[in-house]
């Protein structure tokens, strides 16, 4: 699975997360990238389902501006069609104007397998 980076709003560039810290009752996260900043207002949510399956969602927002720039998603899940395990990464990028997503399923075996891989622009249009 690829690295997730995040925008550093003290360097402005983009960074690998180091670290994620996540309070379960608050409903809120601290990111810590690898230039040494800490983000705490994006948002990080961690729930619990039956199985602990783990959810973390990020949205950076530029100042002065009122919707998010960049969306990350990072979630265990179990795959409707084959019932396996799987990992699921989506980045939506407005600003490079990228939709990434990627789902990884656990064989038997019990290594992940990359299953979806999907690279596109925004503007282009879903069949």
């Amino acid at each position: 699975m690829k690295e997730v980076k995040m925008l550093c709003n003290v360097c402005q560039q983009e960074r690998e997360i180091v670290r994620m810290e996540i309070e379960k009752n608050e409903g809120r996260g601290m990111v810590e990238l690898s230039c040494g900043h800490k983000i705490a207002e994006g948002r990080a949510e961690i729930k619990a389902k039956i199985e602990m399956l783990v959810f973390f969602k990020t949205k950076q927002k530029k100042t002065g501006f009122k919707n998010y720039v960049r969306k990350t998603t990072r979630r265990f899940k179990t795959s409707g069609e084959t019932v396996r395990k799987a990992r699921e990464l989506l980045v939506i990028d407005k600003e490079k104007n990228i939709k990434h997503h990627e789902v990884w399923e656990q064989d038997e075996s019990g290594e992940w397998v990359l299953v979806h891989y999907e690279d596109i622009s925004l503007d282009q249009k879903m069949p």
